[in-house]
């Protein structure tokens, strides 16, 4: 992930661990990794989904 994303593994695992906040460049490149879109990886996805089923 740290080679792929050009970010230092340190830092990957300190926003695994909670210690430090991503920036939007950040969680862009991180989502583009994973193939993912970043409401997937922010979890904002799930939220609009649940909102509409209550």
């Amino acid at each position: 992930m740290a080679e792929k994303t050009d970010v230092s593994v340190t830092v990957i695992g300190e926003l695994e661990r909670g210690n430090r906040s991503a920036d939007n460049h950040m969680v862009e490149r991180i989502a583009g990794v994973l193939r993912i879109s970043v409401s997937e990886l922010t979890g904002e996805a799930n939220t609009s989904t649940n909102s509409t089923n209550t």
